[in-house]
């Protein structure tokens, strides 16, 4: 059940990505002849540049059918440029290189001894292109592989066309834990490159924040019944929010009878075990769902990380301290405050913090805590809106 969970939430994130292949189709079925001759012409004169070929040669076609026969397969004709054919293309060399400590030929799946024509490594790759290309689902995914041209095949692995049941068969069959190793190991190796230094913060910063996906499929150990045929699949994302590119170094299914908060400690003794104490993990953050003295106490023991976790109503103490503390201050004693203007709004952002709850009401590692306040001000200084959060 672990791997269908799994395979359901892989299916949502293939849908949420707009596909452009049909609509190309379309415009390229409806294209004048004379238009599809002179692009054809176009890309054979590129071919013939970059080949080295002379004048004389460069409209030949016969010259250049290898040379565009990594495209696409079929004649000429039908080889054009699509923004799909260029994805594939960036697709290859971002798993060539994004991949490659990734191990994915280690992943485990209970597939039966019959359903083993296809090799792992491939099918991971299969599915890593139908995600990176934004493709919507299953049935996509088995048209690209069975549109791919043979010199592309090599490239990313894949022999043949790529089934819609055989990928779905795959997903619903893998290992949790293996997927997880996976993405660990993918993402140590991009740690041990570099790649992953902080971008405008001064530390690694990770997200904690819980996913739901919507279905109607109940039972097992994570589809928690919201109403009759809807069922949520809950995951807490562990997301590296301090890099050029956000990416996700963890997810962990929240089962049925539990919630976000009490999970909450679980996902992060998993950061832990994957990557290690306080080498990738620098500060994390969550939302005032998952505000308790015991993830607070997970984060800092055995993380060995600080936190940054906002308070509402569900730490009231905490909060009616705060507010006794920071609530009053003047705009003239914020410690920190940025201006910019949007549309012909004055937006402000302005931080005060206190050091006065350190050790508050239980919370030894409790350090600071920050009030922070937006404003969006008109042309003639009218208050329009404004906001506060604590910390």
């Amino acid at each position: 059940m672990h791997g269908f969970a799994l395979a359901l939430l892989l299916a949502r994130a293939l849908t949420r990505v707009r596909s452009r292949v049909r609509e190309k189709k379309s415009l390229a079925a409806t294209r004048p002849v004379g238009q599809k001759n002179r692009c054809q012409q176009s890309r054979l004169n590129k071919a013939a540049t970059l080949s080295g070929s002379d004048d004389d040669t460069a409209s030949d076609p016969r010259v250049h059918t290898t040379a565009l026969g990594f495209l696409a397969p079929g004649n000429l004709e039908d080889e054009r440029m699509t923004s799909v054919d260029r994805k594939i293309r960036s697709a290859a060399g971002m798993l060539a290189v994004g991949l490659a400590g990734a191990g994915l030929g280690r992943i485990e799946d209970d597939r039966g001894s019959r359903n083993r024509r296809w090799s792992v490594l491939s099918l991971a790759k299969g599915l890593m292109v139908g995600l990176v290309v934004g493709l919507q689902g299953f049935k996509q995914l088995e048209a690209l592989t069975d549109s791919l041209s043979r010199g592309m095949r090599g490239k990313l692995g894949i022999g043949r066309r790529l089934s819609d049941t055989t990928a779905r068969d795959f997903l619903v069959h893998a290992r949790l834990a293996s997927l997880q190793s996976a993405l660990h190991r993918q993402v140590r190796t991009a740690l041990r490159r570099k790649q992953l230094e902080p971008v405008g913060l001064p530390c690694n910063v990770v997200a904690f924040d819980g996913k739901t996906t919507m279905t109607p499929y109940g039972g097992g150990l994570y589809a928690q019944e919201q109403s009759a045929g809807r069922h949520a699949m809950r995951t807490m994302t562990c997301t590296l929010v301090s890099s050029r590119a956000p990416i996700c170094i963890h997810a962990s299914p929240i089962p049925k009878e539990t919630n976000e908060m009490r999970h909450f400690a679980t996902a992060a003794r998993e950061v832990a075990r994957a990557y290690g104490r306080g080498s990738l993990v620098e500060l994390v953050t969550a939302d005032a769902g998952m505000t308790s003295l015991e993830n607070a106490t997970v984060v800092h023991e055995e993380l060995h990380a600080g936190y940054l976790f906002a308070l509402k109503g569900t730490q009231s103490e905490l909060l009616a301290e705060a507010e006794r503390l920071l609530a009053n201050l003047p705009h003239g004693q914020a410690v920190a405050r940025t201006e910019e203007t949007i549309g012909g709004k004055l937006e402000r952002r302005l931080l005060w913090h206190t050091t006065e709850m350190a050790g508050y009401h239980g919370w030894t590692h409790l350090r600071t805590v920050l009030r922070v306040r937006w404003e969006t001000v008109s042309k003639d200084g009218t208050l329009l809106a404004e906001m506060e959060r604590y910390f």
